[in-house]
């Protein structure tokens, strides 16, 4: 079975000082984008809350559909910022599906 993906994610790092992670966002054909998650965004992600790497990395496509929706067709150049926000106004628009993915699956 395969699935669309709208966009790929590529080189992914996770920042252990500041608890940042970040990755590269891909779209349509060789276009890309940084894109960083700030520490309120990570802890805010799932429950319990943990700013880790391993959370970062089990919830990496969460952040990918949170990057696509922020900017769908903005500059893929600029680089793109995650907060804990943009985590809570995407899970509010996808509230139906969200206990999938509560406790960071």
């Amino acid at each position: 079975m395969s699935e669309f993906i709208a966009g790929s994610v590529g080189v992914v790092a996770f920042d252990p000082l500041s608890r940042k992670g970040s990755f590269v966002l891909s779209v349509e054909d060789r276009k890309s984008r940084p894109v960083t998650v700030t520490r309120r965004g990570i802890l805010s992600v799932a429950s319990p809350p943990r700013a880790t790497a391993e959370r970062f990395l089990e919830c990496i496509q969460i952040f990918r559909d949170i990057a696509l929706d922020k900017c769908p067709d903005a500059n893929l150049a600029r680089p793109l910022e995650l907060t804990a926000e943009d985590v809570r106004r995407w899970r509010r628009r996808h509230a139906a599906s969200a206990s999938d993915w509560g406790n960071g699956q």
